[in-house]
């Protein structure tokens, strides 16, 4: 019993693990697309860094 109570608390740390490198990965992508947004609203609105969209 001894091994399937460990078995089972190294599956739940790491789905709890997955779940926060995951929630990392939403936070970064959703920085990295405002970010992008930005730059693409700055180059419609004021012709800035167009050589930054290539």
């Amino acid at each position: 019993m001894g091994f399937l109570k460990k078995f089972i608390e190294a599956a739940e740390n790491s789905i709890e693990k997955g779940i926060d490198i995951g929630k990392e990965g939403i936070e970064k992508g959703a920085e990295l697309s405002s970010k992008g947004f930005d730059e693409i609203k700055d180059v419609a609105m004021h012709g800035k860094n167009k050589d930054k969209l290539k």
